[in-house]
């Protein structure tokens, strides 16, 4: 992204923010559902998940993301002992 690209969407984004806080709280309500609404529309659309950071990554991005940290025990399949006999 370029610094003027930067510059845009952080006016873009504040001016979102000011124009939202002189609305009442319903209408902020009714913004924060379109908002909602924007995003889903755009995530079928793209084929896009955006993430906890915000950031849009693509849905196939996403498989294989945790490999090498997660892992199972050899044994994980195996017979409870007698100790878990109650929770059976």
């Amino acid at each position: 992204m370029s610094y003027s690209q930067i510059i845009t969407t952080m006016l873009t984004e504040e001016l979102i923010l000011q124009q939202t806080a002189l609305l009442p709280e319903e209408l902020k309500q009714a913004v924060l559902l379109y908002i909602n609404f924007v995003v889903q529309q755009y995530q079928k659309q793209e084929n896009i998940v955006i993430t906890t950071s915000n950031t849009p990554t693509d849905r196939r991005g996403l498989f294989g993301v945790l490999k090498g940290k997660i892992w199972m025990a050899d044994d994980f399949d195996a017979p409870l002992t007698e100790e878990f006999a109650d929770y059976m």
